[in-house]
């Protein structure tokens, strides 16, 4: 009850700045701030790492589109772009269907329409003609 009552006692009005409640790293042992310090930078470093490898699996998305500062945040800002790149692939779809026109495609080229035509054309595609 001892350490109840000291923390209790540490969190006095006067405990609190005009910028807000004490840091959490306040009051406790310089290792254990420490630790706590390097744990997040972890925690930054390996969601930072999450976000590239979650950006990989959509062809061209930067990892930088990806957003957050928690795993569930992260994986929120993932579900978002996913579901923005399906939807663009489906809109990209429907574009490619519609512009194939339907039916068989029409003549290209040029076809010669009289018989001298026809000669002249036959004749030009003869080695040295």
């Amino acid at each position: 009850m001892d350490s109840l009552e000291a923390v209790e006692g540490e969190a006095t009005p006067e405990a609190f700045t005009e910028d807000g409640p004490p840091a959490l790293t306040d009051g406790l042992p310089s290792e254990a701030s420490q630790e706590l310090e390097a744990a997040r930078g972890e925690n930054a470093a390996l969601l930072g790492r999450l976000r590239v490898a979650l950006a990989g699996t959509i062809a061209g998305l930067d990892p930088e589109a990806i957003s957050g500062e928690s795993l569930a945040e992260v994986e929120a800002s993932f579900a978002a772009a996913k579901a923005v790149e399906e939807a663009l692939r489906r809109a990209v779809a429907r574009e490619r269907t519609a512009a194939i026109p339907p039916g068989a495609p029409g003549r290209a080229g040029y076809l010669p329409a009289t018989p001298f035509e026809k000669i002249r054309a036959g004749l030009g595609r003869l080695p040295g003609g």
